[in-house]
């Protein structure tokens, strides 16, 4: 009755079974179709509930199940009417969707749980190398969940662990390495190594071109199957990465052309994920060179792609940054507005326990919210960045609280009565202390870095210190031309001709 067309009704047929209470093996069966199609669909939330009823149904075919997110050794064993990896890999797809939903937790669960089987079953191994690279890469998925959720100490030991793996198995070059220098690369960039995070990106980027590119197939192979057999997509990934670091220290003709190598290769092979992914970071780019119009654009399109793909993490980033267009535009009556979108993406992130946009979001909805003369709602929102960046040890996060917090205080000052000159120059004083500490860290951000002297120089106007205020001006036009920070510059220039306000 479904001969040719099993794939297309699976979803369906699977439903069917399971109020029918078919067998086990059958509705696994279906059910793994049915998440295949999805997942080729780029579909991850339809393929999440059915590759999560195809493991359920398949530990249902056997005497022990495999219990997933267990470690017990009396459930360790695998269904009787399924080969061992095949099992493995439908977890590993479960695992996939999983993460690319926002549950990180869970799947850092699914992927140890991976390691273990693949342990379990090390007499089936035919190629010691091979089976090394897989688990390795695991470990990197495994850094992965720890690094979205801010722990850079558990990152750092699992990205330890898959390096070891490597060096232990004697593994030379090929996608393995590469794939862990990109995943090293992200760490770096988290920590503020920006030299640490290009070499590695770089080096990454050099391993993934001397692969030959992989023939497209139909039938689903997990990420690290893809990786392994050379996937093209990689490199896109790498250039992206590259895009964004050259964005961080402020390159941003450069990190246009990486990100749009990497779109370039994202739509040669249809990869919606990627080409929502890098549609953001390219609207991103955009609106720092204040080029509205085309980062309304991009987030739009990558906006558009991320509620097809279920990716809520990427929604999350994509409303902080519509947050930010909104709020640069020269309408006050779009703060409101502005003020949402950052709370949507709070929303969001704080579902996933993302610290690291948690603390990055909570500095830019204070700002909007000081805009809108809302100090104390700032302010909770300024402790609550800096709180969130010091717990995780994270420069560049504290840099960004610790230059929302001089603002504030600076706009506190100017609507302190002129009267009560004491009170104005105690949080002017303050504000001062704020920015030297934020220019005293390692690993700040070009912008951020840019943005301290533009506060530093309205702090001096605002304290008499007319030469001081013009000197640094100047430096801030400077540098926000070398770094495409055209609303900087523009703010740096008002202040020069003694008309900026906050």
């Amino acid at each position: 009755m479904y001969q040719g067309r099993q794939e297309e009704i699976a979803a369906t047929i699977t439903d069917h079974l399971i109020k029918g209470g078919a067998e086990p093996v059958r509705i696994m069966r279906y059910a793994e179709l049915a998440g295949d199609r999805a997942y080729l669909l780029s579909v991850y939330t339809e393929a999440e509930r059915y590759y999560r009823v195809a493991v359920e149904y398949a530990g249902r075919v056997t005497r022990a199940s495999p219990g997933v997110g267990t470690n017990s050794t009396e459930q360790a064993k695998l269904p009787i009417a399924i080969e061992p990896f095949h099992f493995i890999a439908l977890m590993e797809r479960l695992a996939e969707c999983v993460m690319i939903l926002g549950n990180f937790e869970e799947a850092r669960r699914l992927y140890e749980r991976i390691l273990e089987l693949r342990n379990l079953h090390h007499d089936l191994v035919t190629d010691a190398q091979y089976e090394a690279q897989v688990q390795s890469l695991l470990w990197g998925e495994i850094e992965r969940t720890w690094r979205y959720t801010g722990d850079k100490e558990r990152a750092r030991e699992c990205s330890e662990r898959s390096e070891q793996v490597l060096r232990e198995a004697g593994v030379q070059g090929g996608p393995a390495w590469a794939k862990l220098r990109y995943q090293q690369s992200s760490l770096y960039w988290q920590q503020g190594r920006y030299e640490d995070a290009q070499a590695a990106a770089h080096e990454a980027l050099l391993l993934f071109e001397q692969q030959q590119p992989a023939v497209v197939q139909v039938t689903p192979r997990t990420r690290i199957q893809r990786t392994l057999a050379g996937d093209p997509v990689e490199l896109g990934r790498t250039h992206a990465l590259l895009g964004a670091l050259a964005n961080a220290v402020g390159k941003r003709s450069q990190a246009l052309a990486h990100m749009n190598t990497a779109l370039q290769i994202f739509e040669q092979y249809d990869q919606k994920r990627g080409i929502a992914h890098v549609s953001c970071n390219l609207g991103y780019v955009h609106l720092k060179k204040a080029e509205y119009e085309l980062a309304l654009a991009s987030l739009q399109r990558s906006l558009s792609l991320a509620e097809q793909l279920g990716d809520a993490p990427l929604a999350s980033v994509i409303f902080s940054n519509l947050g930010e267009l909104v709020a640069a535009s020269d309408n006050s009556g779009d703060l409101e507005e502005a003020e949402q979108w950052y709370k949507k993406g709070l929303v969001l992130a704080k579902r996933f326990n993302d610290r690291e946009y948690m603390s990055r979001w909570n500095a830019g909805l204070a700002a909007v919210l000081q805009e809108q003369g809302k100090h104390d709602e700032a302010a909770a929102c300024i402790r609550l960045a800096l709180s969130i960046g010091r717990t995780m040890h994270n420069s560049p996060c504290i840099g960004v609280g610790l230059l929302a917090l001089a603002n504030l205080r600076v706009a506190q000052a100017q609507a302190i009565s002129k009267k009560l000159p004491k009170a104005r120059t105690r949080l002017l004083n303050h504000a001062k202390e704020d920015i030297q500490r934020a220019l005293a860290l390692e690993g700040l951000e070009a912008e951020t870095r840019t943005r301290s002297q533009l506060t530093l120089a309205q702090i001096s106007l605002l304290m008499g210190a007319m030469k001081k205020a013009k000197a640094l001006a100047e430096q801030v036009i400077d540098e926000a031309q070398q770094h495409e920070l055209a609303s900087v510059e523009e703010k740096a220039r008002r202040l020069l001709e003694g008309q900026l306000i906050y």
